[in-house]
């Protein structure tokens, strides 16, 4: 787990020391982002991670996009993304949800952008 956006950027970018240090859980298949991350947002996050896909094979990595804005325009921006394969408003789901979410995105064979 990373503390911010730039750490996780970071992480991601540091592609073949991380995939030698964690050779069988790297890189990750789900990432979970919040809008509201210091350092680097949400979608800033997602602008870059569009960028360093086509650069570094991390095609396998899912985003779920966790938040407690239900804003449509927010939504819309974020799920323009092809690898984003969901929008989690705080407080209004529940851990079945969740559960069935994240097993759909699992199972779920991944495009590239």
């Amino acid at each position: 787990m990373k503390k911010d956006g730039q750490e996780a950027l970071e992480f991601l970018e540091n592609y073949e020391a991380n995939k030698k240090e964690h050779p069988d859980g790297f890189p990750p298949i789900l990432i979970f982002l919040d809008i509201n991350m210091p350092r680097v947002n949400g979608i800033q996050f997602l602008d870059e991670f569009a960028k360093l896909r086509k650069v570094i094979e991390i095609s396998s990595c899912v985003v779920m996009m966790f938040s407690s804005s239900e804003r449509e325009e927010e939504k819309k921006i974020i799920m323009a993304h092809d690898f984003v394969k969901g929008y989690l408003v705080k407080g209004t789901f529940k851990a079945e949800d969740l559960k069935e979410k994240v097993l759909s995105v699992i199972d779920t064979p991944i495009q590239g952008d």
